[in-house]
C-alpha cells in the first residue's frame, strides 16, 4: 500500500504540476476563436485532443463546454472535447500508466480518440445543439481558470500559479487516491481470485456492459477506481470489464451527472448516460478481443 501510494502520490504531483504550467500558457479565449472556424473532422480532432490536454473537474469541464457553443464553436467540437476531457486527460493517462503499464495505456488512448471525435459528430449530426440549457456558476475553484491574474503575467508567476494550482488539486485528491489504493490492496490481499474470475474473468462476456453500468454509481474520481481497476485485473477480473468499470465511472460519475442536469434537456443526458455505457462497452469488447488473441 505504502510503495504503491507513494509512486501515485508523486506522478500525481509531477503531472499536476506540468499540465498546469501548460495551461498557463493556453489562452482559451483565442482557443475558443480558432475553433468557431474549424469544421469538419479536423475541428473535432481539435476539440478532442484540447480535451485531453485539459483535466478540468466537471464543475468547470461543463461550463467551458457550453461557452464554447455559446461563442459559435460548432456542436460537435464542443461535444468531442467534452467526451475527451475526463477520459484521456494526462492525470487518467499517468496514472494509467504506472499502474497498467505502456501498452495498454497506449490501446486506451488509441481507442478513446477517435471514439470521443465519433460519438462528438454523432450526437451533432442527431441535432442535440438545441438540447443545451445555461451553463452553472463553476463551482470548485480547481485553479485552472485562464483569466484569473494579470493579463500577461511573467514567468515567475506562472510557475508560482502552476504549482499552487497543483498542490491544491493533489490536496483535494488525495483521500481519493489514499482510498482507491487501499481498496485495491484489500482486494489484491483478501478476495480470492477464483471469486473474481468466476464473477468477471474472460470468460464471463456480460461482465463488460455490468462493470460499466456499476461504474457510475461506485465512482468518486480516476485517482480512486483507476487502483481498484488495476488490483481487480491483477486477481482475474477480464481486461475488458476493468476498462468498462474505469470508463463508466469515469465518464458519467454521479457528481457530474447532477451537474449536467442543470444544462442538457432530459433526452440529451439520457442519451449521453447511454452513450457512456455504450462507448465503455464497446472498448471493454476490444480489450478482451485483443486479450483472447494474446495481446
Amino acid at each position: 500500500f505504502l510503495q504503491m501510494a507513494g509512486k501515485l502520490i508523486v506522478l500525481f504531483a509531477v503531472i499536476s504540476f506540468a499540465v498546469g504550467l501548460l495551461q498557463e500558457y493556453l489562452n482559451l479565449k483565442k482557443l475558443q476563436s480558432r475553433l468557431q472556424q474549424q469544421q469538419g473532422l479536423t475541428g473535432h480532432l481539435i476539440g478532442a485532443l484540447l480535451g485531453a490536454l485539459t483535466p478540468f473537474c466537471s464543475c468547470s469541464t461543463i461550463p467551458i463546454m457550453v461557452g464554447f457553443i455559446r461563442s459559435g464553436v460548432p456542436f460537435g467540437i464542443a461535444m468531442a472535447f467534452f467526451w475527451a476531457s475526463p477520459l484521456l486527460n494526462p492525470l487518467i493517462l499517468s496514472l494509467m500508466f504506472v499502474l497498467f503499464g505502456l501498452q495498454l495505456t497506449i490501446l486506451y488512448a488509441l481507442l478513446l480518440l477517435p471514439l470521443s471525435i465519433a460519438f462528438g459528430a454523432c450526437f451533432e449530426a442527431l441535432g442535440f445543439a438545441s438540447e443545451v440549457r445555461i451553463a452553472p456558476p463553476s463551482c470548485c475553484g480547481c485553479g485552472n481558470d485562464s483569466d484569473s491574474g494579470p493579463e500577461t503575467p511573467d514567468h515567475r508567476t506562472r510557475l508560482g500559479r502552476a504549482a499552487a494550482s497543483a498542490g491544491s488539486l493533489l490536496g483535494r485528491v488525495l483521500p481519493f487516491l489514499l482510498i482507491g489504493t487501499l481498496i485495491g490492496t484489500l482486494i489484491h490481499e483478501f478476495i480470492p481470485e477464483d471469486l473474481i474470475v468466476a464473477a468477471a474473468g474472460p470468460g464471463r462476456p456480460g461482465a463488460v456492459p455490468l462493470a460499466a453500468l456499476i461504474g457510475i454509481p461506485m465512482y468518486i474520481r480516476g485517482a480512486t477506481i483507476l487502483p481498484i481497476g488495476s488490483a481487480l485485473a491483477q486477481q482475474g477480473m477480464s481486461l475488458g470489464a476493468v476498462m468498462a468499470l474505469i470508463i463508466g465511472g469515469t465518464g458519467a460519475s454521479l457528481p457530474e451527472l447532477a451537474i449536467l442536469s442543470s444544462v442538457f434537456s432530459r433526452k440529451l443526458l439520457f442519451t449521453y448516460i447511454v452513450g457512456i455505457l455504450t462507448l465503455a462497452s464497446v472498448v471493454g469488447f476490444v480489450f478482451n478481443l485483443l486479450a483472447a488473441h494474446g495481446f
